[in-house]
């Protein structure tokens, strides 16, 4: 569905699918109907838009306080399992995976940005001459 919620919205998801009388672990289809139409909708209405490029940059920017225009791979894996949302293991050798240098071990954050904002699709230069 294009959505990556917070463990904290998750959370808050099956609060409002579970209720407060339900401690049978069930639940009931119309309130889940209900949750997930209002999630949708949000979705499609932009609500849970993903960052853009500028901003992703930002934070690429506040680990790399020398400005090199990357950060290593070893630092970035930390910071994905120890920071915010905190990343599984596995997960953060998937994002390496996509993000990283093979023969540097560096991530390259403003390529890296680019296809995070933009679904992993490259933005094509309009301007640029056939």
């Amino acid at each position: 569905l294009g959505l990556n919620p917070t463990q904290e919205m998750l959370r808050e998801f099956v609060n409002e699918v579970r209720g407060e009388d339900e401690s049978s672990g069930l639940v009931h289809f119309d309130r889940f109907e209900k949750a997930a139409t209002r999630v949708l909708l949000e979705a499609a209405a932009g609500e849970q838009a993903r960052d853009s490029e500028e901003k992703m940059l930002r934070a690429f920017k506040a680990f790399d306080p020398d400005g090199k225009g990357y950060i290593e791979g070893a630092t970035f894996k930390n910071l994905l399992m120890t920071r915010g949302d905190a990343f599984r293991s596995e997960e953060a050798d998937a994002m390496l995976a996509a993000a990283m240098d093979d023969e540097s071990g560096r991530i390259y954050y403003e390529d890296f940005a680019e296809l995070l904002a933009n679904d992993g699709v490259r933005q094509q230069n309009v301007n640029a001459a056939p």
